[in-house]
């Protein structure tokens, strides 16, 4: 699942992961996103930073709800990414720009050692 405002970063993630052979559900604020996460269980939630109700605000409210992973995509510096992922409950943070193959390999990898549990 990919949490964004932006047409762009959902349209950019969305074609990272169909050629992937990911099937990814978008939606646009943390509101549809806690609806869309009990419907349709995904794999990860990849939230974007920027996004309008705020991406740690909502990684916390799905951390809340779900044991699924959460990644955040933003701008955040390093130090305080972690900081803010440690207290939010989000399991990992890619810096932009990111690589495609780096955003695809966490997810696997986060996805995969959520299903080991």
């Amino acid at each position: 699942m990919i949490v964004a405002s932006s047409d762009d970063f959902r349209d950019e993630i969305s074609l990272i992961l169909n050629s992937e052979g990911f099937d990814p559900v978008t939606v646009c604020n943390g509101n549809s996103c806690l609806k869309k996460l009990a419907e349709t269980r995904p794999i990860a939630v990849i939230v974007d930073e920027d996004v309008q109700s705020g991406g740690w605000v909502i990684g916390s409210n799905i951390r809340q709800e779900s044991g699924v992973p959460i990644i955040v995509i933003g701008s955040s510096s390093a130090d305080d990414a972690w900081l803010k992922a440690a207290a939010y409950g989000v399991d990992h943070f890619i810096r932009k720009p990111y690589g495609h193959r780096e955003l695809v390999a966490r997810i696997r990898a986060v996805s995969r050692r959520h299903k080991a549990l």
